[in-house]
């Protein structure tokens, strides 16, 4: 499982809006502090605010903030939003699978990935950017 710069960017950002939760953050401010790419960082506020993560306010004293509480967005839920699901092959996510592959009833390999997608997956939607606020807040 590798995550990509998006996905690492968008993870960034949302806990960089989560740790400043209630105040409004401008692009380049969020650009500079976690070090992305401004033209990218508008393109993926766009998709955060599609996927109703993120919410904007136009104006001077505008920018963008998280739609709901960081405790209440999940790193699983990131993620989904950019790459649906998190899962290590699709037969561990999509039981409709099984009509695409003749395996599917004695693969070993299906056995074990759905158990790594069942657990993968529990410890990200447990994890949410409220803890991470918080396990921030101690490394820094």
């Amino acid at each position: 499982m590798k995550l990509s710069y998006e996905d690492d960017y968008a993870l960034k950002t949302v806990l960089d809006l989560a740790l400043c939760y209630g105040k409004n953050a401008h692009i380049k401010d969020i650009a500079k502090r976690q070090d992305i790419p401004a033209k990218f960082l508008e393109q993926l506020l766009l998709k955060l605010k599609k996927a109703g993560i993120v919410k904007s306010k136009k104006g001077p004293n505008g920018g963008y903030m998280l739609s709901k509480p960081p405790e209440k967005i999940t790193v699983k839920e990131i993620l989904e939003v950019l790459n649906g699901p998190f899962a290590p092959i699709e037969c561990a996510w999509n039981k409709n699978y099984k009509t695409k592959c003749t395996f599917f009833s004695n693969c070993v390999f299906r056995i074990i990935f759905e158990d790594i997608y069942i657990t993968v997956n529990e410890k990200l939607e447990k994890l949410n950017f409220k803890k991470l606020c918080e396990l921030q807040k101690t490394i820094k």
